[in-house]
């Protein structure tokens, strides 16, 4: 997304996409009913949204949760990013505007996903085990993809530190399906 762009506010037309996804992005926007909708807004009636976020219980749930008593309080408003991770959560966010919401929980080894296109793989693979396939459409032009467009640079950093061993933490992922009305 260009500069000023958002979750919450993309610079995309009213059902620009057949395909939707969000690798560990979309939940670090603070307002998660925005977010949705505007996840929502993009995809086309019948198109999928596909997203893989972290969950309360796993590893970087318990790594806010330790950090918690040491950060400043929470601004009003913004919710946690692990809260995507909840079924329930994601289920109240995008409501009836979906169908065949789906939702699991996988356990992924970071050396698994050391590239930049491991993560999305894994909801890519998610996508056509749910029948719901990837379309040939790609987006409008100019969109962002690759190093540095939204994915965690923590496995590129690892690696080039010489200490791979720091990719082998297995991370709890939510990974989330659903069909716009």
């Amino acid at each position: 997304m260009g500069r000023g762009a958002t979750p919450e506010a993309m610079p995309f037309a009213d059902n620009s996409f057949d395909v939707v996804m969000s690798c560990v992005g979309a939940m670090f926007a603070p307002h998660h009913q925005a977010t949705a909708d505007e996840l929502i807004r993009v995809v086309r009636p019948g198109g999928t949204i596909g997203m893989i976020n972290w969950t309360p219980e796993g590893f970087i749930g318990k790594l806010f949760a330790t950090m918690k008593p040491y950060a400043p309080p929470p601004l009003a408003g913004p919710a946690r990013p692990p809260l995507w991770g909840d079924e329930d959560h994601v289920r109240r966010l995008f409501g009836e505007r979906v169908t065949g919401l789906t939702t699991r929980r996988q356990t992924v080894r970071m050396d698994h996903c050391a590239t930049p296109t491991g993560i999305p793989r894994v909801l890519e693979a998610q996508l056509r085990a749910d029948h719901r396939g990837l379309p040939v459409q790609r987006g409008p032009p100019g969109l962002r993809r690759g190093p540095g467009s939204g994915l965690s640079e923590l496995p590129l950093a690892a690696l080039e530190s010489g200490r791979p061993d720091m990719c082998r933490l297995q991370r709890q992922y939510l990974l989330v399906t659903a069909t716009k009305t």
